[in-house]
């Protein structure tokens, strides 16, 4: 708690002073013609609402605008509609007591600490709290606007009610029981603090993620702010299946694209679910909202609901409520009310799919995949790191899955029943692939290219093994891959490294490498077409993470120019009739720490007559304990979580003969500073 109370002296420095302007529009279609970089609040009845400086007012009318100031002080004007808000100080004190109140159901953590090292809070909600287990994630994000309050309140209203019922309601209960719940009440905690729309560095954090990326909102780089990485983090650690982030700017149920107007593979599902969530607000014209395509209504590059679904497959949303200004409680808790009913059915409808578990053939242990809907096609999911389960979001149908694991041989499961209402189950058990070719499978960011072109966004076909389907990456397209989660790519004798080009046009491209995938990044060399490249021409004898630039060969004019990008592979050893993994599940009734090192997950699998399990660090001191129950089970450790920071470690074992020590060594584990948790 001490940490809550010295973030809230760190208040943050208000926003520049800017007003806010109309602009009239000939056409719908002439707000894609406005400047880029001009922060665009909303898009209604022929003009667009903008935030401006004076210069921005000299440059519009430059060229050809007549833009009318409506706000002259949009900070004084922000300032004056937040009595009825709580403060940062509120908001941490709502969370402490909901934590203290209901101990058994939440656990109260932080997801890192923002630009001004105020904690990020977040709330996860479930039956077991301190256990991962094998269910669907859901997520709620309060603003990523600072100066957009109600975001706030919405997200806690909801929390509240759900605590609170959940031993009165049974269907409350049963959503609970069956749900992993995550509540993130601010994501830009300095720009709340200082009711301004951009984080303490000036960014818009909602043009900062890292799916198709253009720079817009004062964004240097994809996922550039500590607030969107720590996102991006949490939503690689937690299997999120569905997600909805608040902002106030209008009343819309705003769905994805947000930067292209094509719509992705998965249109009817994520339509049906906009229209679903509209439904559920009615009660007035406050409360009420429509469901709007996002591009339909202004470009918006580097979204959170498009990296979201993007680049990890999470049904993703954008809230847009009205704005009460002054003193308007009333009116504030409608809205709250209006759209916690309608969480609540998102929550139910988050369970319609498919899902299972993804393992190691040999060895039983979980795997990182990702799962691709072959036919009819979907976009793809990807499994939980921990526990390699999956919920993928479907329609009632027959489809045919594949699961790829980066190492592994693809596994292909056709005729997956969704029923009506309900979920399908498709597990599989993936065998290491001996060829020693490995194909990448997640990506970390992706840039838009050419600001003047709009390409298309099927990125999915640029991962895995090369098949005919590929992604266009636009002439100055800019791609981030990973190696996988736990994998690296070494230098072996001769090339490492292949790009596929998927037709039969040889663009232009430069290939990068790093260990980080914020850089430094090595040059390795440029090609045109499909290419095979040297780790060791650039010096580097392993690395993590490649970066594919294309040059600017290439008509302007051309929707497909830049390298049409199928595949990338790398070799790595060739693995045997093993498992590439250094680990194998012990006898049944044997004691084992696996895998050692650990990067993310510890796995322990406890004798019959365990007691007790310790985490010892090299002083000798107890910094985790967990109780075994004396079942015969394998305990999953989250290292982030239980804020192990890279060291050796002991696990000790108490059983009813005495207790057993084993050492083991974490590479990768939390990064926190003050971690909290309850």
């Amino acid at each position: 708690m001490n940490l809550i109370v010295a973030a809230l002296l760190l208040l943050g420095a208000p926003g520049q002073a800017r007003r806010v302007a109309e602009v009239q529009l000939p056409s719908h279609a002439a707000v894609y013609q406005l400047p880029h970089d001009l922060t665009i609040i909303s898009v209604a009845d022929g003009s667009a609402r903008v935030l401006v400086t004076d210069a921005d007012l000299v440059r519009l009318r430059a060229l050809g605008y007549s833009p009318i100031v409506t706000i002259p002080d949009y900070q004084a004007w922000t300032d004056s509609a937040q009595f009825d808000y709580r403060t940062y100080a509120q908001v941490c004190s709502t969370m402490v007591s909901l934590v203290q109140a209901y101990p058994l159901i939440c656990r109260l953590d932080t997801i890192g600490r923002s630009a001004n090292d105020s904690l990020i809070l977040a709330m996860r909600v479930t039956d077991n709290s301190l256990t991962e287990e094998a269910e669907p994630e859901f997520r709620v994000l309060g603003p990523h606007h600072g100066d957009e309050k109600i975001a706030t309140e919405i997200t806690l209203s909801f929390l509240q009610y759900v605590l609170a019922s959940y031993d009165t309601s049974t269907s409350i209960h049963n959503l609970v029981d069956s749900t992993e719940l995550w509540v993130i009440p601010i994501v830009n905690v300095d720009g709340f603090i200082a009711s301004d729309r951009s984080n303490a560095k000036g960014v818009d954090l909602n043009r900062d993620y890292g799916y198709r990326w253009s720079g817009m909102g004062g964004s240097p780089s994809p996922f550039s702010q500590p607030e969107t990485r720590f996102i991006r983090q949490h939503s690689m650690d937690n299997n999120i299946c569905m997600e909805f982030a608040y902002h106030s700017a209008s009343s819309y149920v705003n769905y994805l694209w947000d930067n292209h107007p094509a719509d992705p593979p998965d249109s009817g599902s994520i339509m049906a679910l906009a229209q679903q969530y509209a439904d559920s607000t009615y009660g007035s014209g406050t409360t009420l909202l429509e469901p709007i395509n996002g591009y339909g209504w202004y470009e918006v590059d580097g979204s959170c609901q498009d990296a979201g679904f993007g680049l990890f497959g999470n049904f993703a949303y954008t809230i847009e409520t009205q704005r009460p200004h002054q003193s308007e409680q009333a009116q504030i808790d409608s809205i709250c009310v209006a759209n916690r009913r309608a969480l609540l059915g998102m929550i139910r409808a988050c369970r319609q799919g498919a899902s299972g578990v993804v393992r190691d053939s040999l060895t039983g242990a979980p795997l990182f995949a990702r799962i691709s809907v072959d036919s009819p096609v979907r976009w793809d999911c990807y499994t939980d790191h921990a526990l390699g389960d999956y919920d993928h979001l479907l329609q009632p149908g027959t489809y045919t899955l594949t699961a790829h694991a980066q190492g592994f041989l693809p596994k292909t499961v056709a005729g997956v029943v969704v029923p009506a209402g309900g979920r399908a189950t498709a597990d599989f058990d993936l065998a290491p692939d001996t060829s020693g070719q490995v194909y990448i499978e997640e990506m970390v960011w992706l840039n838009n290219g050419d600001s003047t072109k709009v390409m298309p966004t099927t990125s999915i076909y640029a991962l895995g093994a090369p098949d005919g389907r590929y992604f266009s990456l636009g002439r100055k397209g800019d791609v981030c891959l990973s190696a996988g989660r736990d994998r690296t790519m070494r230098n072996l004798p001769g090339n490492d490294i292949t790009v596929f080009d998927g037709d039969s046009v040889a663009d232009g491209y430069w290939l990068y490498a790093a260990n980080d995938w914020t850089g430094l990044w090595n040059r390795i060399g440029h090609a045109s077409g499909t290419a095979s490249f040297d780790l060791g021409s650039a010096g580097l004898d392993s690395a993590c993470y490649l970066r594919i630039v294309c040059d600017s060969t290439g008509s302007p004019s051309d929707p497909r120019a830049g390298l049409d990008l199928d595949a990338v592979s790398y070799r790595s050893p060739p693995a045997g009739a093993v498992s590439p993994f250094a680990f194998r599940l012990p006898p049944s009734g044997s004691t084992s720490v696996w895998p050692n090192p650990a990067y993310r997950v510890l796995h322990v699998t406890l004798p019959a007559d365990s007691r007790d399990l310790k985490i010892i660090d090299i002083a000798g001191r107890t910094v985790k304990c967990y109780p075994t129950g004396g079942k015969p089970t394998q305990y999953t450790v989250d290292t982030e979580a239980a804020g192990l920071a890279p060291g050796v470690y002991l696990a000790e074992l108490e059983t009813a003969t005495g207790a057993s020590r084993h050492k083991f060594v974490v590479t990768h584990g939390s990064s926190r500073q003050g971690h909290a948790s309850n």
